[in-house]
């Protein structure tokens, strides 16, 4: 298993300790791993004012607003540096929240990204979250549950019909790497999606349908056997796979899921695909978003990662970011 060894936070642009930052803070603690805080903001006033006032004046009060946060970042790594941990900030002027994650994601390249959900308390998950779903080329979890304290039971949701998926090996290895973090039970889920069938149907297609389900449980079985899972800790529920993850959530009270996205539908759903994404609206607890191998190359077919740096570049000129 990789251990973790960067964590990004978003920190909350309201410059409060959120339910995200401790988390951070304590996986920190508990991996040894370098503790990155990005906070990113901007005031749409002092943008929608820099035609009627000088340049230097309007950089001059962008700066100030910056600085306010940085020095709210600064406090609170030296706080954190003085209990041991290796803290690093990043203050952004950032008008658009996920070019400027993506940035950053990209350029320090964590393995793991922590943000809270929602935004200004609400909350259901915003746009913002939802682009950070499909874009985000790190990791990403996100942090519903208002408790500071480390998960402490993690479901590992795969599909097991992708036989040849790396994947699914990477959703169990970063759900156990967690679990050791933590000291959590690790879950392994797979649902058989396939419909019932009928009483009426002919008995060839009630045969086939149980060897396909056959096939589907022994395929789990032995993925969970090489991924030393317990036998009371896997499961292989049917039907709708959002519903049924769902329910298994609620059932085993679970912390965090762990689940991964495959870029296989239209192109509006490329980085996110419908079942990730039904999961996602259908459970209440913390998510963590794995992504499918190539997803930057996938990325870089939709967004022009040179010029979105370029443009982030230009956002922070003058307000370069300080590392204690």
């Amino acid at each position: 298993m990789k251990p973790v060894e960067r964590i990004l936070v978003v920190v909350d642009r309201a410059m409060h300790e959120t339910p995200a930052l401790q988390r951070g803070i304590e996986l920190a603690r508990s991996a040894n791993a370098r503790l990155h805080l990005c906070l990113c903001d901007h005031d749409a006033l002092i943008d929608a004012s820099a035609d009627l006032i000088p340049p230097q004046q309007a950089q001059q009060l962008k700066a100030h607003f910056i600085e306010r946060r940085r020095g709210w970042l600064e406090q609170t790594a030296r706080r954190l540096i003085a209990q041991g941990l290796n803290v690093h900030i990043d203050s952004r002027w950032a008008p658009t929240l996920h070019e400027a994650l993506i940035d950053r994601a990209l350029d320090l390249r964590p393995d793991l990204v922590i943000k809270d959900v929602g935004k200004d308390s609400t909350p259901a998950l915003s746009p913002a979250d939802w682009k950070l779903l499909r874009f985000c080329p790190a990791p990403l979890m996100l942090v519903r549950s208002p408790s500071t304290l480390l998960p402490r039971r993690i479901l590992a949701a795969v599909d097991t019909t992708q036989r040849s998926s790396q994947l699914n090996d990477s959703i169990v290895a970063m759900a156990q790497q967690l679990g050791l973090y933590a000291n959590a039970t690790i879950d392994l889920a797979h649902v058989f999606t396939l419909r019932p069938v009928d009483d009426d149907v002919p008995p060839g297609l009630r045969d086939l349908h149980e060897d396909l389900r056959r096939n589907d449980h022994d395929t789990f079985l032995e993925f969970a056997s090489r991924h030393s899972i317990a036998a009371d800790q896997q499961f292989l529920p049917d039907g709708d796979p959002a519903q049924s993850i769902a329910a298994l959530t609620a059932l085993l009270r679970t912390d965090l899921l762990v689940l991964g996205s495959l870029h296989r539908n239209s192109a509006d759903r490329l980085f996110l695909g419908t079942t990730a994404e039904a999961m996602i609206s259908c459970t209440t607890c913390d998510i963590l978003l794995l992504r499918a191998p190539r997803h930057t190359t996938k990325l870089a077919e939709v967004f022009d990662l040179e010029g979105l740096h370029r443009r982030q570049s230009l956002l922070q000129r003058s307000l370069v970011p300080v590392e204690i």
